[in-house]
């Protein structure tokens, strides 16, 4: 069987080999398959307008350097020289100390230490019974990793026997604990956790680390420990507020999270330790067991839509092609609860009509493709094109959500992030479309339905932070931030400081900036985020700045937004913005970018909450 496996394999890699031969290589279909799009050695170089991307801007600070080459905030960098002053001051000079991350992630590249066993880095059995209660209720939901009724048996067995089980069972255990850790409350972390519940992380953490390192991940990884590193990573960038009762680190409160580039770089690493694998397979192709072939199906999925958060969080150039890997074949992941799988199972179930467990991800998988199949349009193909993409998209999502009740809560939950991915991408593409139409000119995005649009889909964001029923899963509102839309929010502002709605949208402004200035006061090592965000910070400024320079022109006190614009699915006025205060450089603002050039990646910035 490994012999006709291996066979096969050669077959492809020849005849797409040949296919990437005979294709013209400056060609891109706008309407193939993603899987259609691949050589076997990984994405071609192509952008979306079929000619390579410009080599981005480099920014100095100090003795160390951060480049960006993604359009949108590259191209706000070079237009923006204060904005570069601000990312290239030195880290003495910096207002903000810079304190050195307790969870970076590069501590998986340890190596194995024998002065203590694995086992002793584990919580006692009543601790660890909770945080997989914990993490089967909080982290399970919008972290579909496992198949819950063999994980159980695992996390129990190591519960009830450590010094027996594998370093990959425990590996697989410390990231379990470690995630379901980070999303408790403040009161629940202390009551389970201890009074110091940063030392029980750290303690997890280094198991896992070592776990790792016994386990030969590097020469020898496996599903178990690939699901460890997905379930762990994820959560690394959790931005938890854990209340340090007897701790002097911080006054307050400290974030267990790390969302610096270390964890992208390493989100690739286990890319590769995926593929070595044949995780990019489909198992069916390979012999595998009907259920093997699932659970692989699952965690390669995942993974990919992971692994498209570079663009938005730290201004690298996003994949223009998927993965490398899905030109093999691999299948989605099938609409069934895990009760429906089994190991010995001889066959696999049909797709369920209605919600289960996997819809959510499902969902996440088919907009992550809607952002890929976009992503490849040139500026021929037609709107129906990409359109039809968008029908394609929320025919397959209506289809699992017409028979989800909103009174549940996890059915809720796979509403509301439905409705907030589908309508981003659905703006984003139309802004592709209007910039295909209107190459060069403002007014085909600084339009107010697209603002009002964006303002929205910003608000449905802070909206999940005040419903009840969403609360287990509210730390997952602030793991991966909505910067794109923010962005393109004050770069509206900077273009149209006036206009309906300017009271409500500001104030949407203010409370996106709130919360994240409040999750990051006691953040640890949040550097690139950071330079993400002191962007951000500055355009904000200019934009009120551009503001108050139009009332003062005016000779007139701006009304207090009486017109409303009515959109679907619109809020009320959200109450009036408070002034922030005079700004001397009023008059001596830069020219703003031109949307046009800034849109050209706008539309791969892959934004599920829950890795997309």
């Amino acid at each position: 069987m490994a012999d006709v496996a291996t066979r096969i394999s050669e077959l492809e890699r020849t005849l797409v080999s040949v296919s990437n031969q005979t294709a013209p290589a400056d060609t891109v279909t706008s309407r193939s398959k993603p899987c259609d799009t691949f050589g076997p050695e990984g994405p071609n170089p192509v952008s979306s307008s079929g000619q390579d991307g410009g080599p981005g801007v480099l920014v100095q600070k100090g003795s160390s350097s951060q480049y960006f080459n993604e359009i949108l905030i590259s191209r706000v960098l070079d237009e923006e020289q204060d904005i570069q002053t601000v990312l290239s001051t030195p880290v003495s000079e910096a207002t903000r100390p810079v304190s050195v991350p307790q969870f970076n992630p590069m501590g998986i590249l340890s190596v194995p230490s024998y002065s203590r066993p694995l086992s002793s880095f584990l919580p006692n059995k009543t601790v660890a019974t909770q945080l997989w209660k914990a993490y089967v209720d909080k982290v399970e939901p919008c972290t579909k990793v496992l198949h819950i009724p063999t994980a159980e048996v695992l996390v129990y067995t190591v519960i009830d026997k450590p010094s027996e089980c594998s370093p990959g069972m425990l590996a697989l255990c410390f990231a379990i604990f470690f995630a379901a850790a980070t999303v408790y409350e403040q009161d629940e972390a202390v009551s389970v956790l201890g009074d110091n519940p940063v030392a029980s992380l750290q303690l997890l953490k280094t198991g896992l680390e070592q776990a790792i390192a016994h386990a030969d991940f590097l020469e020898s990884p496996t599903v178990t420990t690939i699901q460890a590193l997905a379930i762990y990573l994820v959560c690394l960038r959790r931005r938890l507020s854990i209340c340090l009762i007897r701790l002097t680190i911080s006054p307050s409160a400290l974030r267990v999270h790390n969302p610096g580039r270390g964890i992208w770089t390493i989100v690739g690493f286990v890319i590769r330790a995926a593929q070595s694998i044949g995780l990019h397979r489909d198992g069916k192709m390979l012999g595998l067991s009907p259920f093997e072939s699932e659970i692989r199906r699952r965690l390669w999925w995942y993974i990919v839509c992971r692994d498209g958060r570079a663009a938005e969080d730290y201004g690298l150039e996003n994949m223009r092609r998927m993965t490398p890997g899905c030109a093999a074949g691999i299948d989605m992941p099938l609409n069934v609860h895990d009760s429906d799988l089994y190991p010995e199972m001889d066959e696999l179930p049909p797709n369920r009509p209605g919600w289960t467990s996997m819809t959510l991800s499902l969902i996440t998988i088919a907009t992550v493709l809607g952002w890929h199949e976009n992503a490849q349009s040139t500026p021929t193909s037609s709107d129906g094109t990409r359109s039809q993409v968008i029908q394609d998209i929320r025919a397959r999502a209506k289809g699992y959500l017409s028979r989800c009740n909103p009174v549940i809560p996890q059915q809720r939950l796979t509403m509301h992030i439905a409705d907030f991915v589908l309508r981003k991408l659905e703006l984003v593409t139309r802004q592709r479309m209007q910039m295909h139409a209107q190459p060069g000119t403002h007014e085909a995005f600084a339009t107010e339905e697209n603002l009002l649009e964006a303002v929205e889909i910003l608000e449905l964001g802070t909206t999940m932070m005040t419903d009840d029923r969403l609360r287990p899963w509210q730390w997952s509102t602030r793991l991966y931030p909505q910067n794109h839309m923010l962005l393109y929010v004050l770069w509206h502002l900077c273009v149209c400081p006036d206009g309906p709605n300017r009271d409500r949208i500001w104030q949407v402004v203010e409370t996106v900036f709130g919360d994240t200035e409040a999750t990051r006061a006691g953040s640890v090592g949040a550097g690139d985020l950071g330079s993400r965000w002191a962007v951000l910070t500055v355009l904000k400024e200019k934009a009120f700045a551009r503001r108050a320079g139009e009332t003062a022109a005016s000779g007139a006190p701006r009304a207090q937004d009486q017109t409303l614009v009515a959109t679907p699915g619109g809020m009320d006025a959200m109450g009036v913005f408070t002034q922030m205060g005079n700004f001397d450089w009023v008059d001596d603002l830069q020219v703003l970018p031109d949307w046009t050039t800034l849109m050209k990646d706008f539309q791969m910035e892959n934004t599920l909450k829950f890795g997309v």
